[in-house]
């Protein structure tokens, strides 16, 4: 039996959010929604699963998304990290929590670039 890939979205746009998480779900991935990047680091640090956060790099308040980036990776060294972000993907890459493997996916995008992105992180 094949065990869908666990996907955490944190997205601080409410649309956006809901948005993603029903793409993500229609594509076979079973979703935890985070609102914030405390809310990420609290499921983070809880029992849950994760095989891949999907954050969008800048958020309006706490953590951003390199940050939650870095703590995702300090509990769970194996996770992958995708990043969503209207800005450049070269201009980003170089900041800190971003590590070497992460991927970008430049807004807007639609549901095949998404598909797309996380089959060739998640394999």
């Amino acid at each position: 039996m094949n065990v869908a890939a666990r996907i955490l979205l944190v997205e601080d746009n409410r649309l956006v959010r809901e948005t993603l998480s029903v793409s993500l779900t229609s594509l076979g991935y079973h979703v935890l929604v985070a609102e914030d990047g405390e809310a990420a680091r609290t499921i983070l640090a809880g029992p849950d699963p994760i095989d891949l956060v999907f954050t969008d790099f800048f958020l309006r308040t706490g953590p951003n998304g390199a940050q939650i980036a870095a703590f995702a990776r300090a509990l769970r060294p194996s996770i992958k990290i995708l990043f969503t972000s209207g800005f450049a993907a070269d201009s980003l890459r170089d900041r800190d929590g971003v590590g070497p493997g992460d991927e970008f996916l430049m807004k807007p995008y639609d549901l095949d670039a998404l598909r797309s992105a996380l089959g060739r992180i998640l394999g």
